[in-house]
C-alpha cells in the first residue's frame, strides 16, 4: 500500500487518499501536479506478489503498455475513461477520470436496503451496452473484473464500470483486463466463471475437474475468455446486489457437481422473492458453471432482460374498484419457466438470424472474390495463351526465315557451281583454241588434217594467173600471203604484223620496180615463165578473218594483186584468161573442205635481191 504524500511516476502524481486495497493492487485518489487536477490511480501489482526477474518484469510491462495504449483510446459514457498510463518499480498504474458516486458494492453491507428491480435492470442495461462495446472492439477486450466494487453509482443514478490493468493476449488476439487470481484470493473470485480461475488451479485440481467433462465441454472450458466471460461476471454482480450476498464462486459449484451434490447456487427468485422469476431465470441462465450454457452475447441477453422486463410490466395485477374482486394472480411458477424458454427461443432465433446474414454477407465476399479471382485467372490465361501464340509465331517465323536462308544458300552454290563450270568450260575452250591455232601455224603435211579448215575456199574462187609477175615475184606474194592468212587466224601472234607489213612493202616495192623494168626491156620471156605457173600457186585463197580481227589493219594478198584495183589494166590482164570475179552468195559464205591431201609445192623461187633489180639481171 502506497503512503500518503508518496509521488510517481517521476514526481507527476502524488498520492492523496486510498480507497481500498486488495491483494492484487489498490486504488488511490491522487494530485497531477502537471495539470493541476485530481485523478484516480489504478494499481495492479504486476509480479502477483511473487518475486519475478528483470526479463519478466519488463514483458509484463510491455504487455501492459500494449492494453493501456488500447484503453486510452476508448470512449464511452458508461466507461471510466483512461488519461494516462505508466509503471513504477513492480507496479502497473492506470490514470482514470475522476469519479464521484459510490460503488454498488454497498448494497453487500449488511442492513442496507435493496435497490428497487427497475434501477438494477437499468444498470445492466447500461453495463452490457459497454460490455457489447469492449467486446466489439476491432482489438477485443475483456473486461474480467466485473463487480459490484468497480461500479461506481454516480449523481445522476448513472453507472460508470472501471478498467482494471490490462494484459495483451497474443495468443487469442485480444486484451484482458483482469489480473489473474488463484482460489486463494477471495477478492473478486465469487464473481469469476471456472474459465478464468483456470490457471490459478495446481494440476490435480485441473485432472479431476476434466474427468468429469466431455470432449465438448473441455474443448469450451479451455477456450481463451470470451464474452461469455464478462457476461457471468455481470450476472453475479447482479445477484449479489440484488440479494445483498455474493454467490458462491465457481470452483465449489463445481466440485459440488462432481461429488453429485445439489449446486450451492440457490436461484434468486428464492432468495429474494421481489424478483420475478423472468429477471430470474435470465441471470440464473447468464451464471451457468459451464460456458456453453451460457449466453455468448451481451446484446442477446439485454434483449432478453428487455423482454422479461416487458412481461413483468404486464404481468403486474391492475387497479380495480373496491366492489370488483379481483381473480388472484396466476402463480409465477406456472409460467415462468415456459415464459423463460420463450425468451430463450426468441434470442436463439435472433441470434441465428444474425450468424445467417453475416454468413450470407461473408458468402457474397466469397463469391465476389472467386469473381475476381477467376476473371484475374482467366485474363492471366489469356496472356499466357497470347504469350504462346507469339512464341510460336517467332518460331515458325524463325523457322521460315532459316529455311529460306538454306534455300538462299543452296541457290548460292548451285550458281557457284556453274559458275565455277562454265568457268572450267570456257577454260577448256580457250586451251583448246589455243592449242589449235598453236597447231595451225606449223607447216602442213598428208597427215595433218587439223589444217583442213585453212584450206577451205569458196565455190566460186578460181586462181587468176597474175600477168607481169615473175617467180619470184609470185613466190613472195604467196608467201606473203600464207604469212597474212595465217595472221588473221591468230591473234596471239598481232606483234609479228608490223614486221611482216614492212617486209612485204618492201618486197612489193621491189617487185613493181623489177616488173617496170623488165616490161620496159620487152622481155617476153620472163612474163611468159610468170603467167605459165601452176593455178594452184597463183591462185589466191580469200579467208574470212575471226570477228576480233575484221576492224584491224588486214594486209591481204587481195589488196596487192586485186584485179580492180587502179594497176591492173585491160592492158596488162589476160583478156580471156581470168573469169569474172562473183560475189559469192549467202549458200555460198561456207567455205568447201578441199582434200586432205596438200597441193604440191611450187618450186622455190628464185630470189631476187637489190642489187639485181640495180643490175637489171
Amino acid at each position: 500500500m502506497l503512503a500518503m504524500d508518496q509521488v510517481l511516476n517521476k514526481g507527476r502524481y502524488r498520492i492523496v487518499n486510498a480507497f481500498g486495497q486488495d491483494g492484487n493492487g489498490g486504488m488511490y485518489e491522487a494530485y497531477d501536479t502537471v495539470s493541476n487536477t485530481t485523478v484516480v490511480l489504478k494499481e495492479t501489482i504486476g509480479s502477483l506478489g511473487k518475486v519475478t526477474t528483470t526479463g519478466q518484469m519488463e514483458a509484463i510491462n510491455l504487455a501492459f503498455f500494449g492494453g493501456a495504449k488500447t484503453l486510452a483510446e476508448i470512449r464511452h459514457e458508461s466507461l471510466v475513461s483512461v488519461q494516462d498510463y505508466f509503471a513504477d518499480i513492480d507496479r502497473q498504474y492506470l490514470v482514470l477520470e475522476p469519479v464521484t458516486g459510490v460503488d454498488l458494492s454497498k448494497y453487500l453491507q449488511p442492513g442496507e436496503d435493496k435497490p428497487d428491480l427497475t434501477d438494477v435492470l437499468s444498470w445492466a442495461d447500461q453495463l452490457l451496452n459497454a460490455l457489447h462495446y469492449l467486446h466489439t472492439h476491432p482489438t477485443p477486450i475483456i473486461h474480467g473484473d466485473v463487480r459490484p466494487e468497480n461500479i461506481k453509482l454516480m449523481s445522476d443514478f448513472k453507472v460508470k464500470l472501471l478498467a482494471s490493468c490490462p494484459h495483451a493476449d497474443d495468443d487469442a488476439n485480444l486484451i484482458t483486463l483482469a489480473p489473474i487470481r488463484s482460489s486463494n484470493d477471495n477478492d473478486g473470485v465469487n464473481y469469476q466463471p471456472l474459465e478464468q480461475l483456470w490457471d490459478g488451479l495446481d494440476a490435480l485440481s485441473q485432472r479431476v475437474i476434466l474427468n468429469h467433462y466431455d470432449e465438448e465441454s473441455e474443448r469450451w472450458l479451455l477456450q481463451p475468455l470470451s464474452a461469455a466471460t464478462d457476461l457471468y461476471s455481470l450476472g453475479a454482480s447482479l445477484y449479489a446486489i440484488l440479494t445483498g450476498t455474493a454467490p458462491p464462486d465457481a470452483l465449489d459449484r463445481s466440485i459440488a457437481a462432481l461429488e453429485g451434490k445439489v449446486d450451492p447456487l440457490v436461484s434468486l427468485a428464492e432468495v429474494n422473492p421481489a424478483v420475478p422469476a423472468e429477471v430470474s431465470n435470465v441471470i440464473m441462465k447468464s451464471m451457468s458453471l459451464r460456458r456453453e450454457d451460457r449466453f455468448y452475447s451481451a446484446v442477446i441477453l439485454r434483449q432478453i432482460l428487455h423482454t422479461a422486463a416487458a412481461q413483468v410490466k404486464e404481468n403486474e395485477p391492475k387497479t380495480v374498484h373496491a366492489n370488483v374482486i379481483s381473480p388472484p394472480p396466476e402463480p409465477p411458477q406456472m409460467v415462468s419457466n415456459p415464459d423463460a424458454r420463450r425468451l430463450e427461443i426468441e434470442a436463439e432465433r435472433q441470434h441465428l438470424e444474425q450468424e445467417r446474414l453475416q454468413l450470407e454477407k461473408r458468402q457474397a465476399e466469397l463469391d465476389a472474390e472467386m469473381a475476381e479471382q477467376k476473371a484475374e485467372q482467366e485474363r492471366l490465361e489469356g496472356e499466357a495463351a497470347e504469350a504462346r501464340q507469339k512464341l510460336e509465331e517467332e518460331r515458325l517465323a524463325a523457322e521460315a526465315a532459316q529455311e529460306q536462308e538454306r534455300l538462299a544458300n543452296e541457290q548460292r552454290e548451285k550458281e557457284a557451281a556453274e559458275a565455277r563450270e562454265a568457268a572450267t568450260k570456257h577454260e577448256a575452250e580457250e586451251q583448246a583454241k589455243k592449242e589449235s591455232l598453236l597447231a595451225n601455224s606449223q607447216p602442213a603435211t598428208e597427215s595433218d588434217e587439223d589444217d583442213d579448215d585453212l584450206l577451205e575456199v569458196p565455190e566460186t574462187s578460181a586462181a587468176r594467173p597474175q600477168p607481169f609477175a615473175d617467180s619470184s615475184t609470185v613466190a613472195k606474194e604467196e608467201t606473203f600471203d600464207f604469212v597474212m592468212s595465217d595472221s588473221d587466224h591468230r591473234p596471239d601472234r598481232a606483234k609479228w604484223r608490223v614486221p611482216a607489213i614492212a617486209v612485204a612493202a618492201v618486197l612489193m616495192v621491189a617487185a613493181a620496180f623489177g616488173i617496170w623494168k623488165m616490161t620496159s626491156a620487152g622481155s617476153t620471156a620472163a612474163s611468159t615463165s610468170m603467167v605459165s605457173q601452176p593455178a594452184a600457186i597463183t591462185q589466191q585463197t580469200e579467208v574470212p578473218a575471226p570477228a576480233d580481227t575484221q576492224n584491224s589493219f588486214e594486209p591481204t594478198h587481195a589488196s596487192v594483186v586485186d584485179p580492180q584495183s587502179p594497176a591492173s589494166t585491160p592492158e596488162t590482164a589476160a583478156p580471156d584468161k581470168a573469169p569474172k570475179q562473183v560475189q559469192p552468195t549467202a549458200a555460198q559464205e561456207k567455205p568447201k573442205k578441199l582434200p586432205t591431201t596438200a597441193p604440191a609445192k611450187p618450186p622455190a623461187p628464185k630470189k631476187v635481191t637489190v642489187d639485181d633489180l640495180i643490175n637489171d639481171h
